[in-house]
């Protein structure tokens, strides 16, 4: 099974980093994209096998990373 995920820092080697170790580990459906409105942050969003969890939760875990843009 699949889940959505979708969350956001302000560091953009941060972003790169975790797009680039997340597709190498076989995420298939990913985006990077960057968010100008308000303060400029990097939306990370896609769709990963739940055996695959632990792997998003250590790439993208706080204070870096945020679901909510405006919590950074």
């Amino acid at each position: 099974m699949k889940v959505r995920f979708d969350t956001h820092t302000k560091d953009v080697d941060a972003a790169a980093s975790a797009f680039v170790k997340l597709a190498e580990s076989g995420v298939m459906d990913i985006s990077l994209s960057k968010n100008t409105w308000g303060n400029i942050s990097y939306n990370l969003h896609g769709d990963i096998h739940v055996d695959n969890i632990s792997l998003l939760t250590e790439t993208c875990s706080k204070p870096t990373w945020n679901d909510d843009a405006s919590e950074l």
